[in-house]
């Protein structure tokens, strides 16, 4: 269960569409239309839910790797992605952003903003993905 599963984590991956495959070990994602629906507003219709409500989105279930993480035992994982989450300082964030082509960085402060939220809501986004795989 490593952050890069998390990062998977989005409505765009699901067993009909799954964008995503295993080569040496290692989690390959690709397809993001849907990856960063918070950086586009209207993308998603209601718009995009803050990160740590996800787990009440029946998407969450839906999702290719529900199914294989559900039940099991994750808290060392989850607690680590955590502890990756809270180093995400704004001062961080910032020099992420300078650092992103022109061409790429139109909505990169939307990202960065719903990344600095879910920073700050952590424990409620641990708990939600707690209570999404029980």
């Amino acid at each position: 269960f490593p952050v890069t599963i998390l990062k998977a984590i989005n409505p765009d991956r699901r067993n009909t569409k799954i964008n995503m495959f295993i080569n040496n070990d290692k989690l390959i994602v690709y397809d993001h239309e849907q990856a960063f629906p918070h950086s586009i507003p209207g993308m998603l219709i209601g718009g995009a839910i803050p990160a740590w409500k996800f787990a009440k989105e029946q998407w969450a279930k839906d999702h290719i790797l529900y199914q294989s993480l559900k039940g099991k035992e994750l808290l060392f994982e989850i607690e680590s992605f955590v502890t990756d989450l809270e180093r995400l300082t704004d001062g961080l964030l910032s020099k992420i952003e300078i650092s992103i082509p022109a061409e790429w960085s139109k909505n990169v402060g939307n990202i960065s903003g719903h990344l600095a939220k879910t920073r700050e809501n952590a424990n409620l986004f641990k708990r939600s993905l707690q209570e999404l795989l029980a």
